[in-house]
């Protein structure tokens, strides 16, 4: 049988229109894309700290990469955003990079702006130990043991007794992966720890401060000397709800020109458990007193810009900084003629 041609066009056309209305429509879907919200470039690094990190597109998302140098030195899943960094790592005087990368199942890859901070001279290990109890004395038949809480980013500990705070003979050295060490019975002594860690990067952060341990010593009567750049005394101690202390005052250079404000929190042993020095570069930076309220510190002290123009201008400075590292301060400056002071 024949059919007319518009009778075939119609056909054709139906027949076209039928199997374009089977094709599937596919979306394209966009690659993660992310971002350094904290820190911000250029900034100086002192404290134990959270990176955070902003990401978008992260439907087909597998992994985020953080690199530091060029070596990568964590990585986050699907759904995290944040990074806890221990800046004591790369205390060594250098301009450091900080990038992310997003991998997607797809592996299409995506890179954050790169952003450079540096490490204050002051960001060293603070070690929080659980074991021994500051109050702990052991026994002459006892195992020694200390234990202490996972620091972020580290993978391997070393950690150091002596007879001497100054570490110039070593009784016993470890290195483990784990968060303790057996130091084995110990003969009648006061003894000293001191505590290193490496991270991924093979990065290794300078010695703890010093923490005391006794062995057989009941009548503890204790003296500690802690250790400041520059000529340093205390104007003010206070005790905190847990029995530990706080005490404060000004930290000279060695030429007596400038200050800052010391801070020193130390257990009921006088084991210091974190230390700052606070305060501008070629300034005068002096505190008086300490107060605790609802668990914060509240410093009170006056900050002098150097060198001295046509006007002595003093500053009234207000400090508060959390208990429980020191590392979040907020301040205050109110300035003043200095006769009015």
């Amino acid at each position: 049988m024949k059919f007319p041609a518009y009778v075939k066009t119609v056909f054709l056309f139906v027949v076209l229109m039928l199997m374009s209305g089977c094709e599937e429509t596919t979306e394209v879907s966009l690659p993660s894309q992310v971002a350094i919200l904290n820190p911000a470039d250029g900034s100086v690094l002192t404290e134990q700290m959270t990176m955070n990190f902003s990401i978008v597109n992260d439907d087909n998302l597998s992994y985020t990469q953080i690199v530091i140098d060029g070596t990568e030195v964590g990585r986050l899943s699907k759904g995290q955003t944040s990074w806890n960094f221990t800046p004591a790592f790369y205390n060594d005087g250098l301009n450091h990079t900080l990038i992310a990368i997003t991998t997607d199942s797809d592996d299409q890859q995506n890179q954050s702006d790169v952003v450079q901070f540096s490490v204050g001279e002051s960001a060293v290990l603070f070690p929080v130990y659980t074991v021994p109890d500051p109050d702990h004395i052991y026994l002459e038949t006892e195992n020694v043991s200390m234990s202490w809480n996972h620091i972020p980013n580290a993978v391997e500990y070393t950690v150091q007794l002596s007879e001497d705070k100054y570490f110039g003979t070593i009784l016993s050295e470890s290195t483990v992966t784990g968060t303790s060490v057996s130091f084995g019975v110990l003969p009648k002594k006061a003894y000293y720890t001191r505590m290193s860690a490496k991270n991924v990067a093979g990065k290794t952060a300078a010695w703890s401060n010093n923490r005391k341990i006794y062995v057989g010593i009941f009548d503890i009567t204790w003296q500690n000397v802690y250790d400041f750049p520059g000529p340093v005394w205390a104007n003010d101690v206070i005790v905190l709800p847990d029995s530990t202390f706080v005490s404060g005052g000004p930290c000279y250079d060695s030429y007596l020109e400038y200050a800052k404000m010391s801070l020193v929190k130390t257990d009921r042993m006088g084991n210091i458990v974190w230390q700052k020095l606070i305060g501008a570069e070629n300034a005068i930076t002096y505190l008086n007193s300490i107060s605790y309220r609802d668990g914060y510190i509240y410093l009170v002290g006056g900050k002098r810009i150097l060198p001295i123009t046509t006007v002595n201008w003093w500053w009234l400075k207000l400090i508060r900084t959390e208990i429980s590292y020191g590392e979040k301060l907020t301040a205050l400056m109110i300035h003043g003629d200095i006769n009015q002071l």
